[in-house]
């Protein structure tokens, strides 16, 4: 079959349609790093290294510059390099408030900046140019491997066409694209590639349930925490991967008794993991557990912001990546046609929403699109494959509107994408009227745009009025 449609893969092998998804995959690889070094961004230090970034990078610099986790060389009064976000513990040390998962995934790109710094005449300070262009390419690096292990996970489940669809889909039709590129060094595409890991690594394991699939699985579960401690909600696609109906759940839960050494052995991976955090805590505040967001949090007496956070012309989801109405549409589906996600995924989903948009910034400040959700496109790749895979048997004209959609979603988003880089769609003012003004072949005028804009209050939101 394959030598009739494609004469060649019988006198190369290699362009069989099985490797379809390994040449996507390095396009997109391709794309990425020339999309990302072609602009001016990368190039200038400063807009490398800010915001967010000083938290997550501030771990490394203490540790290999300063070597002062605490901080105490900011009391010291000599000049430092780089901005410095953190706070004062009770025990009058500082910390920062973000946990250490991106800083460790830094850690080797950072290193060879270092050297490169040492061995040139670049100040060796932390915040040179080597040392901004090293955190792209990590967040590059893990854009690429976040792709891969997608890839990998999509050909378990659809064909190497779907995968390879699919895999387009979430690289260039999602806000995925702005955060593995532009602003690469923030955590969103690390957590992307760890999370997508970590779904990879849970089916591994149930698939043949050994102590050491189970520690690896436990170890990037443990990664994916320390990115960003929400992330924990990934435990509900461990506990009910493979549920497919309501009336299995006692035999699910046999399963999971059967199992409960491998389990354990998961939470000692996980626990190793996140202990660095821990440890990173008792130092700077006195406190194992502890809370680092000063003056901010979840509003949990309040009913999240969640239709707010699907479509609304400020950051909803659905609104700037219409796409993923695949993915959603997928989940429901599920329910009719069991597969091994019917119960974890839509059970996480909802999770991570409530959680997510409980946020007291639900719109999460200056950003393209609903960023902190980037980081679980992987897994919301399995039912937008499955469903597209299913479109794609049906007839032409299913196949046709699918294809026309993802098409239509893929040149929306790489349409934003520019308009947001460029400075002309605003971080987080943004109406429906102002993503009108802002559609393909009008003329922007930044005066008329100028008034359809509607700015957050950040104070009111402080206090939970939203």
């Amino acid at each position: 079959m394959v030598s009739k449609r494609f004469p060649l893969a019988s006198k190369w092998p290699f362009l069989s349609i099985t490797h379809l998804p390994v040449f996507v995959w390095l396009f997109l690889c391709l794309f990425a790093i020339h999309d990302t070094f072609k602009g001016e961004r990368v190039y200038k230090a400063d807009k490398v290294i800010s915001e967010d970034i000083y938290d997550y990078y501030g771990y490394v610099t203490a540790t290999f510059i300063h070597g002062d986790l605490r901080l105490r060389f900011l009391d010291e009064g000599k000049p430092v390099s780089g901005t410095w976000w953190q706070h004062k513990s009770d025990i009058g040390y500082r910390y920062f408030r973000f946990t250490c998962g991106v800083a460790i995934l830094y850690l080797p790109f950072f290193l060879v900046g270092h050297s490169i710094c040492l061995l040139t005449d670049f100040p060796a300070d932390g915040y040179s140019l080597p040392y901004a262009i090293s955190l792209v390419c990590a967040g590059l690096f893990y854009f690429c491997m976040g792709l891969f292990w997608l890839k990998t996970l999509l050909k378990r489940h659809v064909t190497p066409f779907i995968a390879s669809l699919t895999l387009i889909a979430v690289a260039l039709g999602t806000n995925l694209l702005y955060y593995g590129t532009t602003e690469a060094p923030m955590s969103h595409v690390f957590g992307f590639a760890l999370c997508t890991l970590c779904v990879l690594k849970v089916e591994l394991f149930w698939e043949s349930p050994t102590r050491r699939r189970a520690f690896l699985a436990g170890c990037v579960f443990g990664i994916c925490m320390l990115i960003r401690p929400t992330h924990a909600l990934l435990v509900v696609i461990l506990l009910l991967y493979g549920l497919t109906h309501v009336r299995d759940v006692v035999k699910h839960t046999k399963v999971l008794l059967r199992h409960y050494s491998q389990l354990l052995i998961f939470a000692t991976g996980a626990l190793l993991v996140v202990s660095l955090q821990f440890i990173y805590w008792k130092y700077t505040t006195g406190q194992w557990l502890f809370f680092a967001y000063k003056g901010e949090g979840f509003i949990w007496d309040s009913p999240p912001m969640i239709v707010s956070g699907l479509i609304s012309g400020r950051k909803g989801w659905l609104v700037y990546t219409p796409i993923l109405l695949l993915s959603i549409i997928g989940i429901v589906m599920s329910w009719f046609k069991a597969n091994r996600y019917s119960f974890s995924i839509p059970l996480f989903l909802v999770g991570s929403l409530y959680v997510t948009f409980s946020w007291w910034c639900w719109w999460y400040g200056g950003s393209f699109g609903m960023r902190p959700l980037v980081d679980f496109y992987g897994l919301l790749a399995i039912p937008l494959a499955l469903l597209v895979s299913r479109m794609f048997d049906s007839n032409w004209a299913a196949k046709g509107a699918v294809l026309s959609f993802v098409c239509a979603s893929v040149y929306l988003n790489i349409h934003f994408t520019h308009l947001y880089r460029v400075g002309i769609m605003h971080w987080d003012s943004m109406t429906y009227r102002g993503l009108w003004h802002l559609r393909p072949g009008n003329t922007f005028d930044p005066t008329v745009f100028e008034t359809l804009l509607d700015p957050p209050d950040y104070k009111a939101a402080l206090k939970g009025e939203r």
